[in-house]
């Protein structure tokens, strides 16, 4: 039974391990697309801007350079994703994509760059609305950073359980 259980674990760490790596690799070519369009356009911002946004996919975020990002978040935050799931049933992948970056530590104005805003107000009417779908007496940011505590405590409490 012990060695069943010990077997699960090890088994999901490589998944998620491997999860992480290709993630990685994801990014990295991400970086090396940018950089080399930084080097093409640098002297035309419309045009770097018009191709960074293409390589980014940026109206997508779950078709662009970070269709991963529940898995990678949810893998480095104690399953956090997994947890505000379970809890709220009805969260779609834009709403998911939102709290990964909020989870990141994305500014407004970082997130306004991801979803195509002219500006960062349109991400905080963004995430009022997602508060208010699933039912927070406080803000989007003060609910993730719970949650962020709450499942970082629940895994230091397993890890302590189990040794």
């Amino acid at each position: 039974m012990y060695s069943n259980t010990l077997l699960e674990k090890l088994d999901k760490q490589n998944m998620v391990e491997i999860q992480l790596k290709e993630a990685l690799e994801k990014r990295i070519q991400t970086i090396r697309e940018l950089i080399d369009l930084s080097y093409r356009y640098g002297g035309l911002p419309d045009a770097f801007v018009k191709q960074f946004n293409k390589t980014m996919n940026i109206n997508r975020l779950s078709e662009g350079a970070l269709d991963d990002l529940s898995e990678v978040v949810n893998a480095k935050y104690d399953g956090v994703i997994d947890h505000l799931k379970e809890k709220h049933a009805d969260l779609n992948s834009d709403d998911i994509n939102l709290i990964c970056l909020l989870c990141c530590g994305f500014s407004a104005t970082e997130m306004s760059v991801f979803y195509n805003h002219g500006n960062g107000k349109s991400i905080y009417s963004r995430k009022r609305r997602l508060a208010l779908k699933i039912g927070l007496d406080k803000s989007l940011d003060e609910y993730v950073a719970e949650s962020l505590h709450y499942c970082h405590n629940q895994k230091e409490l397993y890890l302590v359980e189990n040794q």
